[in-house]
């Protein structure tokens, strides 16, 4: 079953909240390179995602990674990158801080895991000059 908020990433659902959640981040990207910034959007899963894609193996957001591709802003899915730190550690150790729904903010723990991920694409893609 996928998480109950999968079918907002529904381009069909009555919501339009896919399509509006890409034009806020479109908006987002167009304003950074009007000031001369190099935007980059981090999509970062919740818990239930990450428990999804380990059941299935899609991300339930893959529709909105994909239209922020097609209107060309550069957006990272930093979900395998967290998975791929706790290995086959229980996810809610990392990214639940309610156990019993599978759900809430990350631990500690998580959070360190996001943090660390972030720096490494960010360092990756050469966004932070050593001088800094």
């Amino acid at each position: 079953v996928p998480p109950w908020f999968a079918e907002l990433y529904d381009p069909a659902h009555p919501s339009r909240a896919l399509q509006i959640t890409r034009d806020i981040l479109w908006h987002f990207d167009q304003a950074a390179r009007h000031y001369g910034r190099r935007p980059l959007i981090f999509v970062i899963p919740t818990a239930r995602d990450l428990l999804y894609f380990q059941r299935t193996g899609q991300w339930s957001y893959t529709s909105l990674l994909v239209a922020l591709h097609d209107q060309g802003v550069q957006a990272v899915n930093v979900g395998p990158r967290l998975l791929a730190r706790v290995h086959d550690g229980d996810i809610c150790e990392y990214f639940c801080t309610n156990r019993a729904t599978q759900s809430g903010h990350f631990t500690v723990k998580g959070n360190r895991i996001l943090a660390e991920v972030a720096w490494e694409i960010i360092d990756r893609l050469g966004l932070v000059s050593a001088t800094r």
